[in-house]
């Protein structure tokens, strides 16, 4: 994982963000695997997933129980937009044990050195949160992360919300801004990385007597820059998955040409390593299914110097 990347947070004039492409994929939490029909169900919003040992939570107005929509188990609540939303905890005040939970999502594209990204999310306050906090921020990653802590994830955001930025339970507020990349940042992490007292928060709902902040996430973005004075040569390596869903093998084909010795690792939906293939030198590999289950994969193709191309891949 990469620490302490260059953050550039510019909420005014001379940047704007492009229209094009959202990296982030089903940003809007509107595609699904299955109805959420409880808490804890992240995972049933596509390539989505939880980077702790936390319960993120997935709602739907086809859920059922707390995680239907606009009945959450939080109080009353539409969507930003579409039919669909997530939401976790950001803190508590039990002074023993820190609850903290985070989303994460695996982008469509690595992210090139010195590039400017535009980040942009909506957050709301749970209805039955006592309290509110402006720390819902943002980490580049370029693994894969996952760590079995309930806890606050000991993690450095390089995008960080603005001071007093906090969500209220009434509107769905906006989070955005700029990060320019050091490169190969090819997951984003959600959540509040900072622990109990280093976390500002205030009171916002004094008759609640819960003792945490809790907000919804809605349509997360994150696109080029069109920024003047800054360009990039950087060229991402073009590569091509076929077929993709598949049930027994796909190939992955991409620019070898220099014939390098690569090596492709496959992850499951909670950060497992579930196979590895060494000693890549031709210009393609295939998968083979053999006891994966179904459902989606994430890759990471490299060479022993850097990361050649990252992706999502589904088994049927």
């Amino acid at each position: 994982m990469r620490k302490d990347l260059l953050t550039i947070l510019i909420l005014t004039t001379w940047t704007t963000f492009a229209s094009g492409q959202n990296l982030v994929p089903n940003g809007d939490f509107e595609q699904y695997y299955n109805c959420p029909t409880y808490v804890s169900q992240i995972d049933s919003a596509k390539f989505w997933f939880k980077a702790s040992g936390g319960t993120s939570d997935y709602f739907n107005q086809c859920g059922s129980s707390y995680a239907n929509i606009p009945n959450t188990f939080l109080g009353f609540q539409q969507a930003r937009s579409g039919a669909a939303f997530s939401g976790f905890y950001v803190w508590n005040e039990l002074p023993n044990y820190q609850v903290r939970e985070y989303i994460e999502v695996a982008l469509d594209s690595s992210l090139t050195t010195s590039g400017c990204y535009h980040f942009e999310m909506y957050i709301n306050l749970g209805n039955t949160s006592r309290y509110t906090t402006n720390n819902i921020d943002v980490y580049f990653s370029d693994t894969l992360y996952f760590e079995g802590t309930g806890t606050n994830l000991a993690l450095t955001p390089q995008f960080t919300n603005t001071i007093g930025n906090s969500p209220d339970t009434l509107n769905w507020t906006l989070v955005s801004g700029d990060y320019t990349a050091v490169g190969g940042e090819n997951y984003i992490i959600i959540g509040n990385f900072k622990n109990g007292p280093s976390t500002d928060t205030s009171i916002y709902n004094y008759s609640s007597s819960t003792d945490f902040a809790y907000v919804f996430v809605d349509d997360v973005s994150l696109n080029r820059c069109l920024t003047t004075g800054l360009s990039s040569n950087n060229k991402e390596t073009k590569t091509s998955l076929f077929p993709n869903p598949f049930t027994n093998l796909t190939t992955l084909q991409f620019d070898n040409s220099k014939k390098e010795n690569c090596t492709l690792t496959l992850y499951d939906l909670h950060g497992k390593l579930v196979r590895t293939i060494n000693n890549i030198t031709a210009d393609k590999v295939e998968i083979e299914r053999q006891s994966l289950a179904s459902g989606l994969y994430f890759f990471q193709l490299r060479t022993d110097r850097q990361i050649i191309s990252t992706g999502k891949l589904t088994i049927e």
